[in-house]
């Protein structure tokens, strides 16, 4: 068996700033992630732009450091990272994700973290209020894994499933996209076309023609630092957690992946030329399981913008619900350059005492996890989940019973903004 003091479930963006930060405190720390390389969907998804880092109105005050923007400078020294911009209501940051991919790899490296990849967990061992051990699925065979404390930064919340600590899925859940990289674009012609906001009335008029089965009206084409553009105009109604829904959003995926080509290439100036260069690895899932906690975030309190005695992380992205029944998105803005917080209870599950939840499968209501759902406030949830799962670990406290300031100040110490 495999014994560590934090074993930390899923490789994304949550899960990697929790190994990391962990680590750093002097845990001896396990990673463990399903796929043979880091980042989730952020590099798998080939996403293309980071959110979450600043607000939404005219100063773009920057409400997430830490660990996430160590990343982000490391992405910026190899010139694959470009912004802020301002994409409509949003502020964001675009970025290279192959790059990404390099760069999660050296931070992990450089400070010892143990990677155990293509590794699945399939099975949780609970006694009482404690888990045991994890069983993940390998090419290997099965493996046991023992930690002090766990983090579930799996997205779909599955270790806390496994565990059968509450958790909940709505009953609507938000649909997934499947994103591609077009290149050979005449830039020049296109940027002018999504300032403007010709892009979308010229894909309106192709939906209203009967030509063209596309998706939804409010589709992005998103440029990337080194020339190309990624494009984000599916939607895909999928349950993440069901193989035979996931098996089908694949394919409808990437059906519509060769319409909304065949449009740009005969509807948009600028794309004549131009070659489908990559499809994403997968669907990209934005909704799934979320662990029911100690505190359940609400939609009232993401637009009031509330702040908590043991917040652990600001988050000011918008409320972005992409429903499956719509050609739009739905889209609610914090007011002017506010942001909220996001309480430590919030991490924290019920009924189990060393085990700990960072990333999009949080303690939210479904209409909140619209907003902490990207990758910087989960790249914040997963510092603040690794930084409290290593003083548990070492200090031998369970995790609902750390002081919240020394936890907060041990994330201040860690770039944190609080």
């Amino acid at each position: 068996m495999e014994r560590r003091d934090v074993v930390v479930l899923g490789g994304g963006p949550a899960g990697v700033s929790a190994a990391l930060a962990a680590k750093r405190l002097g845990a001896s720390v396990l990673l463990v992630e399903r796929y043979g390389f880091l980042g989730g969907t952020a590099t798998s998804g080939l996403y293309g732009s980071l959110c979450g880092f600043y607000t939404s109105g005219p100063e773009q005050v920057q409400v997430i450091k830490g660990i996430a923007w160590e990343m982000v400078e490391l992405l910026s020294s190899r010139e694959a990272v470009m912004g802020p911009v301002r994409a409509g209501a949003m502020v964001v940051l675009l970025y290279d994700p192959p790059t990404l991919r390099l760069v999660l790899d050296e931070m992990v490296l450089k400070e010892g973290v143990e990677l155990l990849l293509h590794s699945t967990v399939v099975g949780v061992k609970r006694e009482g209020s404690r888990i045991a051990s994890v069983k993940v699925c390998t090419k290997s065979g099965p493996l046991e894994l023992e930690g002090k404390v766990y983090v579930d930064a799996t997205g779909d919340a599955d270790v806390c499933y496994l565990s059968k600590v509450p958790v909940e899925k709505a009953e609507t859940l938000q649909a997934g996209s499947m994103m591609f990289r077009v290149s050979n674009v005449r830039m020049e012609e296109v940027i002018p076309l999504l300032l403007s906001g010709e892009l979308r009335e010229r894909v309106k008029e192709a939906m209203a023609s009967g030509e063209y089965d596309l998706p939804r009206e409010d589709g992005n084409l998103i440029p990337l630092p080194r020339g190309d553009l990624v494009v984000g105009f599916s939607r895909v109604a999928v349950d993440g957690t069901d193989v035979f829904s996931l098996t089908k959003a694949e394919l409808e995926g990437r059906r519509q992946v060769k319409e909304c080509f065949r449009f740009l290439k005969e509807r948009i100036p600028g794309f004549e030329n131009a070659y489908l260069s990559e499809i994403a690895f997968h669907v990209g899932i934005r909704e799934t399981r979320r662990v029911k906690g100690r505190y359940v975030l609400t939609e009232e309190e993401v637009l009031s913008g509330a702040k908590f005695q043991d917040a652990i992380a600001r988050c000011a992205w918008p409320i972005e619900r992409h429903l499956p029944s719509l050609k739009t998105t739905e889209l609610r803005t914090l007011e002017g350059d506010s942001w909220y917080e996001i309480p430590y209870r919030c991490c924290l599950p019920q009924e189990v005492d060393n085990l700990l939840v960072g990333g999009r499968c949080l303690s939210t209501s479904s209409v909140a996890q619209a907003s902490t759902r990207v990758i910087a406030p989960s790249m914040a949830t997963g510092q603040a989940c690794g930084t409290a799962a290593a003083l548990s670990a070492l200090q031998g406290l369970p995790a609902p019973q750390l002081p919240v300031e020394e936890l907060r100040e041990e994330l201040r110490r860690g770039g944190a903004l609080l």
